[in-house]
């Protein structure tokens, strides 16, 4: 079986591995997005990887100590502080993000440890990745217009593939008293995917509580 190195471009992957280090080297983020997909063997094709990097609040990304010279962009879900940093000879970007509260509380429940000889970081459990890909505003939309290039409509796919503990996930995230309000949201929005599935290239494709 390939490793995650295999699906990073051959120039990039020095200073992608680069990158990894210095981040494990700082605290106050979880790793979201696809990169975190991708090093739990989520993912399996090349791409230009970034970095996405949610926080619980602003005091989060200023202690994270780094200078903000990027973009700023926000609405009404999320305030996101884009940055670059050359590694190696590349550059790779960098989202250092800050979502409502109630997708901090989600993001944080039942986290992933990775860690090799050199890299040690906190990941997006991919359950929490599905449940906000599925109530963000632009996934009913990739759905009705088919959208085939939706790296979203994607990623959904391959986690659903994965088959992993739905029950186990939401049971600890309701225990833990959240207000998190978006299961329902989810689990309709989930539904509709599925029924339409084999359109997107899923044609086997089943959800299991399991």
């Amino acid at each position: 079986m390939k490793d995650w190195h295999d699906y990073i471009p051959v120039k990039y992957r020095e200073g992608f591995t680069t990158v990894l280090e210095e981040l494990s080297s700082r605290t106050g983020f979880i790793l979201i997005g696809a990169t975190s997909l991708l090093l739990q063997g989520i993912l399996h094709y090349q791409a230009l990887w970034d970095f996405d990097l949610l926080f619980p609040d602003e005091g989060g990304v200023r202690k994270f100590k780094i200078k903000m010279v990027g973009e700023i962009t926000t609405s009404r879900w999320i305030t996101s502080h884009r940055i670059w940093w050359k590694r190696s000879g590349q550059w790779f970007n960098l989202d250092l993000i800050i979502k409502s509260r109630d997708y901090y509380d989600l993001y944080q429940k039942e986290p992933v440890s990775y860690h090799n000889d050199r890299i040690k970081l906190l990941l997006a459990n991919p359950l929490a990745i599905l449940i906000d890909k599925l109530t963000t505003p632009r996934f009913l939309t990739d759905l009705k217009t088919n959208n085939y290039l939706s790296i979203d409509i994607r990623h959904i796919g391959l986690i659903i593939k994965a088959n992993l503990p739905w029950e186990k996930f939401q049971k600890r995230f309701q225990m833990a008293g959240s207000g998190f309000t978006y299961f329902d949201k989810a689990f309709k929005n989930l539904t509709a995917f599925l029924s339409q599935a084999k359109r997107f290239g899923y044609p086997d494709l089943k959800w299991s509580k399991g």
